[in-house]
């Protein structure tokens, strides 16, 4: 059983919806007015389908849960690769930030997976990819200065 946490990276479609489309796409055009401090767990699309894979493959995999997790970054560090990358460029990216809740920090142990034989894309490569991809594929466009 595969059990991946949020799923992000770049979308195969142009009109691909979802909330981690959604969200890229409120960060890139500055609609997000706070990004949390709190953690968001999550992995690549990409690697979420090798792990899918690598478990039809292998026979030790039958019966066994696999967490597909790549790293525990915050909602700001989400956002300050793609900031990085598109804020020189004119694009109004999302950087603002708030204070973290003390309420939600959850931990997944991907050792399983790394076992498997995932090897986890790291998550700023994924966001950077997720933006590329959909700046690419005109399902987000910049908007003109005001």
């Amino acid at each position: 059983t595969i059990c991946p946490s949020f799923i992000r990276g770049p979308p195969l479609k142009k009109n691909e919806s979802g909330s981690s489309v959604g969200f890229m796409k409120s960060v890139l055009l500055g609609q997000k007015e706070a990004l949390s401090a709190d953690t968001m767990q999550s992995v690549d699309v990409r690697d979420a389908a090798l792990a899918h894979l690598l478990a039809l493959q292998k026979k030790e995999a039958a019966g066994q849960r696999y967490i597909l997790n790549q790293g525990e970054p915050t909602w700001q560090e989400y956002a300050k690769p793609v900031a990085d990358k598109y804020k020189p460029l004119g694009w109004p990216v999302s950087d603002n930030e708030v204070e973290a809740s003390e309420e939600f920090h959850p931990k997944f142990d991907n050792s399983k997976a790394k076992k498997l034989g995932v090897k986890f894309t790291a998550w700023n490569k994924t966001v950077v990819d997720m933006a590329d991809a959909m700046v690419a594929s005109g399902a987000v466009v910049k908007p003109e200065s005001s």
